[in-house]
């Protein structure tokens, strides 16, 4: 076997490793609990808080509040609304479709910049009917060229 066919063979394995994780039930809880943390960690951010101040909106402890920031706190959504609310946010979940998460994710520095996704989910509230239906209609058409 040659080198390029040995390469070929071993990146289409390490390519088939990475889908099979990416399509667990394990990376999605931890994607979520990231992007969670993003939020928090940008809204804390576009209203000029630390840690310190939201661990005393929460009435909790600093460390807690970087425990949450890592990821490793368990997001329930009574502690999700405390969080959003004490940012100055409404909490509101949203469900997407697999398909579309690759595109429709984006990074919560798009709270910061006005662009992206996220913007829409956090900065300007839940999205709407309209607002599926462009943000679907966008990705359709990519999909499709």
């Amino acid at each position: 076997m040659s080198n390029e066919a040995r390469h070929d063979a071993t990146s289409e394995s390490f390519e088939e490793l990475v889908n099979r994780i990416e399509e667990s039930e394990a990376y999605d809880i931890e994607d979520a609990r990231y992007e969670i943390s993003e939020w928090i960690y940008s809204a804390m951010e576009a209203g000029g808080k630390k840690k310190t101040d939201l661990a005393q909106m929460l009435n909790t402890s600093r460390a807690y509040v970087t425990k949450l920031l890592q990821g490793n706190g368990n997001f329930t959504v009574e502690t999700l609304v405390k969080i959003s609310r004490a940012l100055g946010y409404k909490f509101k979940p949203t469900f997407i479709p697999k398909a579309a998460t690759k595109t429709l994710t984006s990074p919560p520095s798009s709270m910061r910049t006005g662009n992206g996704y996220g913007n829409l989910r956090l900065v300007e509230g839940s999205l709407n009917v309209g607002d599926v239906e462009r943000v679907f209609s966008g990705w359709a058409e990519k999909q499709a060229s």
